[in-house]
């Protein structure tokens, strides 16, 4: 319940900020810096263990350790990874290996580099737990870093909510993301 209240909180102070700048801004000034309270993310959710691959529509790098994934459906969900992933920003793709069309927290990711005019695997990163985010949320998490100024990351407060559990599956399939994944 409470996290609930938080996360309308969140949405309505979100709203009525942007709907203040835009009235108050001409249209040659700067993008609108957020200020919102570091309590307003303070969100208390359960993740999922996992995302089945099918829905997934598009997914955003959004810094060296932060992925953004667009679900068909109209669903947002954000996976901290483990630990930094060097190059997954600057190569802006990955690639992944699935067991029984599920994408797990306990599954890694390659970044996907460009080396001589080919793309080979690089870098190996272990998943997160998907955390599901509102479609608010989201938008202010794609804006470029400058423009969500004054505004920390989303967190959670229980990143260890979701014990680890080894996906049920037989067959692996290969699997590219990017951009322009659909």
């Amino acid at each position: 319940m409470n996290s609930r209240v938080s996360i309308y909180a969140f949405a309505l102070g979100f709203l009525a900020t942007s709907a203040a700048l835009a009235q108050d801004s001409p249209d040659d000034a700067d993008p609108p810096v957020y200020e919102l309270d570091e309590e307003d993310f303070a969100i208390d959710r359960e993740g999922e263990r996992c995302v089945t691959t099918r829905n997934i529509r598009d997914t955003d790098i959004l810094d060296e350790r932060t992925i953004l994934f667009r679900m068909r459906g109209g669903d947002y969900f954000v996976n901290y990874l483990r630990h930094d992933c060097p190059g997954l920003v600057r190569e802006d793709r990955f690639s992944y290996r699935t067991t029984g069309g599920r994408l797990c927290q306990v599954d890694t990711i390659r970044v996907l580099e460009q080396f001589w005019g080919f793309i080979q695997e690089g870098m190996s990163c272990g998943l997160g737990v998907f955390y599901p985010i509102s479609e608010e949320e989201a938008e202010f998490l794609a804006l470029e870093p400058e423009e969500r100024r004054g505004g920390p990351p989303i967190r959670v407060s229980n990143p260890d909510a979701v014990e680890d559990e080894e996906p049920a599956g037989e067959a692996a399939e290969d699997t590219a993301s990017g951009d322009n994944a659909e």
